[in-house]
């Protein structure tokens, strides 16, 4: 009776042990998820920092208009242009190109005697390019072409220095043929630009 008596009391001393296994173990567990589970966090963090900081729009770069313009790249021919071009004859030294003149006939004042920059204040992608073409037909001097400081203007702004006022309403007149202009004043206070255009929607 001794011997089976002992080996139960042997038994119960083990007994006690696995329950202390299994609560070290699952202490382990918890810990070693709540590593993984801060872990997680801080580089979630990270790349939502990151997802912020490329989201962030560059700033506009200010064009600096300088004394001598700086000619504008033709784009390439068609095929069907450069067929076109080598069929028409050549002018000879009697038949020459038609020079533009800047000069209005009504008024008298030369265009060739203002520098305009052009601002883009309507958001649309080369609105300030085809402004710039425009005025460059009729003979003014383009400084620069940019993007205005917001792009929610409407129709055409037109900032002329005191100085060149009396081209103001020679500068309506040929923008109006093309465009609706809104705003017109003299009051352009700084900058090399003898006038600034803003392109509106």
């Amino acid at each position: 009776m001794d011997d089976q008596a002992f080996p139960r009391v042997a038994q119960q001393q083990q007994a006690p042990k696995r329950p202390k296994t299994l609560l070290i173990l699952a202490l382990f567990l918890m810990l070693l998820g709540g590593v993984l589970f801060v872990g997680s966090r801080l580089l979630g963090t990270k790349e939502d920092q990151k997802k912020v900081e490329s989201a962030r729009v560059a700033p506009t770069a200010i064009i600096v208009p300088t004394d001598t313009p700086v000619p504008s790249e033709e784009p390439s021919p068609t095929k069907k242009e450069e067929k076109k071009e080598t069929k028409a004859p050549t002018p000879t030294t009697k038949e020459e190109k038609k020079t533009i003149d800047p000069v209005d006939k009504a008024t008298g004042l030369d265009r060739s005697g203002l520098t305009v920059d052009i601002l883009n204040g309507s958001g649309v992608s080369g609105a300030a390019g085809k402004m710039s073409s425009l005025l460059k037909d009729l003979g003014y001097v383009i400084g620069s072409t940019g993007n205005a400081d917001n792009f929610d203007y409407q129709n055409v702004t037109i900032q002329v220095k005191s100085t060149k006022s009396k081209y103001l309403p020679l500068l309506k007149k040929d923008i109006g043929s093309s465009y609706s202009v809104g705003d017109a004043s003299s009051s352009l206070a700084s900058g090399s630009a003898d006038v600034v255009i803003i392109v509106g929607k």
